[in-house]
């Protein structure tokens, strides 16, 4: 198993953290790569951060939750909306730990944008309610098929970058070999569960 010491902090064990101070009136979901290792049920690579889901009415209490755990917080904006925080991630050179902020859209919907424009609206469905565990740390993932749309969605990234900018491409290849080990794991387990 995967040992995550070689970082300054722990993005499991901030992850428990997170979720003690968090209150039960604001619901969050994992995303990424601990998402999907969530539904193995055990780190199957290193992770250096958490990434999240949550609703824009619970930014509020999302930033008093991490810096209750020591945190400050920087917020991105959109291109197209300057007003309208598209995500929220921890002040370091590295942040650990990021929330994508969902909005409500019609027809039990919501909206997300992962980038600066990228405007993309899902049935709740895709959220799911499935709580899974690594460690015995529990915790609410998204659904295989959020995460299937979002790895699919980086590795159309990555490859526009390669062809765009090969010598930022080559800089990354911890990234590029995360996101083929997750989507390797993703689509065993979208097989196994029939999705």
């Amino acid at each position: 198993e995967f040992i995550i010491a070689q970082f300054a902090r722990n993005p499991l064990v901030e992850l428990k953290k997170l979720i003690a101070v968090l209150p039960k009136s604001c619901p969050f979901y994992v995303i990424g790569g601990l998402a999907i290792d969530g539904y193995v049920g055990k780190l199957t690579r290193m992770h250096n951060d958490v990434d999240l889901v949550c609703w824009r009415k619970d930014i509020k209490t999302a930033e008093i939750a991490l810096n209750k755990i020591g945190y400050k917080i920087k917020s991105h904006f959109l291109e197209d909306d300057h007003k309208k925080a598209h995500y929220l991630e921890t002040k370091e050179e590295n942040p650990i730990m990021s929330f994508i902020i969902m909005d409500e859209a019609p027809n039990n919907s919501f909206e997300i944008s992962i980038g600066k424009n990228t405007h993309q609206i899902f049935h709740k469905k895709y959220l799911g309610s499935k709580e899974v565990a690594i460690n015995n740390t529990k915790f609410p993932a998204v659904g295989l098929e959020l995460l299937g749309w979002l790895n699919k969605k980086i590795k159309a990234n990555l490859s526009r970058l390669k062809k765009e900018n090969p010598e930022l491409y080559s800089i990354l290849g911890s990234k590029i070999n995360n996101n083929n080990h997750d989507r390797k794991l993703l689509n065993r387990l979208i097989i196994k569960n029939k999705l």
